[in-house]
């Protein structure tokens, strides 16, 4: 993890600035997840929509969380201890369109706006929001001569 992506060198805002760090995790070819790092507590909470019963027994989640406790503390000096939590309530994706990309997408969005976890259908959820990111992109496409 390069510094660039906590001081300013690169970016406008810096960690020491922030209370929360949006990190997505990528499992190359099979899955997304999204890791959030509390920056006053040193908290890493890890939001998995593809509801693995014993997440912390998968050889991707191990490497990945090793990597996030060496790392993290040589990017920050300040951070002493990561306390890792699983959040058990997220809801669970429907498993028919690999929509977990989509789930982190939702997942920022709703972290980053203080808003709740609360989906009558979450493979609705999904479909609905999959079409607003395509409108969206749609609509900012750029066009190349």
């Amino acid at each position: 993890m390069p510094l660039f992506y906590a001081n300013k060198e690169k970016y406008p805002l810096g960690w020491a600035d922030v209370e929360r760090v949006f990190i997505p995790i990528i499992e190359p070819e099979t899955h997304w997840s999204l890791a959030v790092f509390h920056i006053r507590t040193g908290n890493v909470t890890f939001y998995d929509t593809q509801g693995y019963p014993q997440t912390e027994t998968r050889l991707f989640y191990l490497r990945m969380r090793e990597t996030l406790e060496t790392r993290l503390p040589e990017v920050l000096k300040a951070a002493d201890v990561i306390k890792f939590m699983n959040v058990e309530d997220v809801p669970r994706q429907g498993g028919l369109f690999d929509d977990c990309g989509v789930w982190v997408c939702i997942l920022l969005y709703r972290l980053g706006n203080g808003r709740l976890f609360e989906f009558d259908s979450p493979i609705q959820t999904a479909l609905a929001y999959r079409e607003r990111l395509i409108k969206f992109y749609y609509k900012h496409k750029i066009h190349v001569p």
